[in-house]
């Protein structure tokens, strides 16, 4: 009785340099994907959001230098929906809080059914504008 091969490993079988030269990129690209995206989506940041979330503290990490609508959001977002934004400033920061903050968001943009991010800054927007005092003519 003849054995039947399959076509992939009758391939590898007859071109062994060939499979290897096909299966080393593929493993190295698959390789560097997985640690790239670890980096992203890390799951520990994840998890504890979720935890964090469940539990009803609600904290997203940002950077940069504030704004007035900024400073009135961060007010606003506590005051109605009781989240709490953390700033880091320019330089502070790193892909735990990243991830972290983009998996609160998500699970808050679900609870709400609506962005109340945006929805927030711009009320703030309005009501910075609104209170604004006009030097000059």
């Amino acid at each position: 009785m003849i054995k039947k091969e399959g076509a992939i490993r009758g391939f590898v079988r007859n071109h062994k340099v060939l499979s290897f030269l096909i299966a080393l990129p593929a493993s190295l690209f698959l390789v560097l994907a997985v640690l790239l995206l670890y980096d992203y989506y890390n799951p520990r940041a994840f998890i504890a959001a979720y935890r964090d979330y469940r539990e009803g503290s609600y904290v997203v990490y940002t950077r940069g230098m504030w704004s007035d609508c900024g400073l009135d959001s961060r007010a606003l977002l506590h005051e109605r929906y009781g989240v709490s934004l953390v700033n880091f400033g320019c330089i502070g920061g790193d892909s735990y809080n990243d991830a972290y903050s983009r998996a609160m968001k998500a699970l808050l943009k679900h609870k709400y059914k609506r962005d109340i991010f945006e929805e927030v800054y711009q009320d703030a927007c309005v009501k910075s504008a609104d209170g604004a005092v006009s030097f000059g003519n």
